[in-house]
């Protein structure tokens, strides 16, 4: 998503508290932040903040603040009284968490669920399709039924489009629909709209598939993603049936929005600010939902203010840090293996490349095959393992980094410098977790014990799980997975959470270096090792974060506003 603003995870940054943490999992979820201020307007806001150190008698609302709400009970009376629109199954819920986990998606809700017309729709079409949606393998018939299309772009769209939307609400489809259908299987027409939000995107046929054609993905080849609406450019396929509530989010600061009443002018809410739930109107605005007002009860004004003064603090944080990791994205750095190894040689690419790099070198070879130290714009293509990239995110958002091609190599340390810890790896996963388990005033970690872990091959145990903690996932939070893979080995893996979803709060998408740095669903991250689980849960804490970080771009950053990874 490419609009104006900063990457989406900057509009959904609030502090809440734990919520049903597991007995088995040791935690340290409740920052000493959160319970002691030592500025004014910090404070807790999670749910000791009432009566802990900063509780204070409730103070009475002002003649305004009483004239705002009056109006505002007028407004949701209003939108009450209106026809309510149908909406969708997939507009709330755990199964709407399950279904964005599991495939990528621009969190929207809709008016209405967009349908497949089985009096217009050719017979051919008709009985592939409901042999899609009968099936008890849904995986067989995909496969089944994209065999038989996949020469015929107008039936093709026939079967897996709804009035043009990529939608479904079965997780396994969606899942499958994301993965492996193209714009190219779909369209063969010289120029595509394709609606992604509040967004509209102009595609152009090239060498078989599509590109963008404006904008910082101009020349990148386009992808779908679940909620996408496309036509032939030129066409009309009558009014959109989704609302973005991307910028509702970034507004409000919510945790959650519940959409209790949707009509044709707008929706009745409630909004989540850690335990308290706030009565809003809200008002529909082109293609998205906007805040018209909100009710705040004169006892939770004073909680809710310090709720929205931290998740601020944590948007001006998490700007720098998406400014780097949306470089790295476009960087496209190399994961460190080897293209030839001799046994297992992950890791050891880079020292290669950093002795390559400070001997003035453009290239090196390991194993007999050669490699570039300096992409084809002069910056510096560094490898690394998943926990390089953590590393380095956190590096580089402080200051830090390789100077570029040109330059007198050298690295150049900012704020924070994980050498500078003495840790015995600081390229191994486990060692990580230890430092921020030394390090409590740094970090909050939560680590699972192994008899509450839940392998990913559960999935609907795993999301239920995430589901039921996801005030626990924020973006930037960083998560460590562990089990067996493939190989029969016991392997680590680490990312960062990457998105939430506005309307249910659970995370919905991670960002990690597992091939090159790139933001996936956790389906995509996690499904090559089905058997691995969440071992930790480590979140930076704001203060440390705010003195480590330096407040503008890392110096090899280039500017890409938006979502991380753009629009793919």
């Amino acid at each position: 998503m490419i609009r104006s603003g900063s990457w989406s995870i900057v509009a959904l940054l609030v502090g809440v508290g734990p919520v049903g943490l597991p007995a088995a999992c040791r935690t340290e979820r409740l920052p000493e932040e959160f319970v002691r201020s030592d500025a004014p307007g910090e404070g807790s806001p999670g749910a000791g903040a009432a009566s802990g150190p900063q509780a204070r008698p409730a103070r009475v609302p002002s003649a305004a603040e009483a004239g705002e709400s009056l109006a505002c009970a007028g407004t949701i009376a209003r939108l009450s009284a209106e026809t309510e629109l149908p909406g969708a199954p997939v507009n709330a819920g755990f199964e709407r968490a399950l279904l964005l986990g599991r495939a990528r998606a621009e969190p929207v809700v809709f008016l209405r669920a967009p349908r497949f017309d089985a009096q217009t729709g050719t017979p051919e079409a008709r009985a592939l399709r409901a042999a899609l949606l009968s099936a008890d393998r849904p995986a067989f018939a995909f496969e089944t039924v994209l065999a038989k299309v996949k020469k015929n772009p107008e039936l093709a769209r026939e079967v897996f489009l709804s009035e043009g939307y990529l939608y479904s609400d079965s997780p396994a489809l969606a899942a499958l629909f994301v993965n492996y259908l193209s714009l190219g299987l779909l369209f063969r027409e010289a120029e595509l709209r394709l609606l992604r939000g509040r967004d509209v995107w102009l595609l152009r046929r090239h060498a078989g598939d599509y590109e963008y054609q404006s904008g910082p993905l101009a020349g990148q080849r386009a992808t779908l993603l679940l909620f996408d609406r496309v036509s032939v450019a030129g066409s009309a396929l009558g009014p959109a049936l989704h609302l973005d509530v991307r910028a509702l989010s970034a507004q409000s600061l919510s945790d959650e929005v519940r959409i209790e009443r949707l009509t044709e002018s707008g929706a009745v809410a409630a909004l989540r600010f850690g335990q308290d739930w706030l009565p809003a109107a809200l008002r529909r605005k082109g293609a998205g939902l906007e805040l018209d007002c909100w009710r705040i009860p004169a006892a939770l004004r004073d909680r809710f203010e310090q709720t929205r003064a931290w998740a601020q603090r944590r948007e001006r944080v998490a700007a720098v840090l998406a400014r780097v990791v949306q470089t790295e994205v476009d960087e496209g750095l190399p994961f460190d293996e080897p293209k030839t190894e001799d046994g297992q040689q992950d890791g050891q690419l880079r020292p290669a490349w950093r002795r390559a790099y400070l001997e003035g070198r453009d290239s090196y070879t390991f194993n007999d095959d050669k490699y570039s130290v300096f992409d084809n714009r002069g910056r510096p293509h560094t490898p690394q393992v998943c926990i390089d990239f953590i590393t380095d995110t956190l590096e580089r958002a402080s200051g830090g980094g390789f100077r570029a091609r040109g330059e007198q190599p050298a690295y150049v340390r900012g704020r924070l410098d994980f050498d500078a810890f003495s840790l015995d790896n600081r390229r191994s996963v486990e060692t990580f977790v230890g430092f921020a388990r030394s390090h409590p005033e740094w970090f909050e970690l939560t680590q699972t014990e192994p008899e509450a872990r839940v392998p990913f091959r559960e999935r609907t145990a795993f999301f239920r799980d995430i589901y039921a903690r996801r005030d626990e996932y924020r973006p930037f939070d960083i998560v460590t997975i562990f089990g067996l893979r493939s190989d029969g080995k016991l392997h680590y893996h680490s990312f960062f959470v990457a998105d939430r979803d506005p309307v249910t709060g659970a995370p919905i998408a991670v960002v990690a270096n597992a091939g090159r740095p790139r933001i996936r669903s956790w389906e995509n991250e996690l499904q090559n090792a089905p058997a691995r689980a969440i071992f930790a849960h480590i979140r930076p804490k704001l203060p440390w974060l705010e003195q480590s970080l330096a407040p503008e771009p890392a110096r090899n950053a280039q500017q890409v506003p938006g979502q991380i990874g753009g629009a793919g």
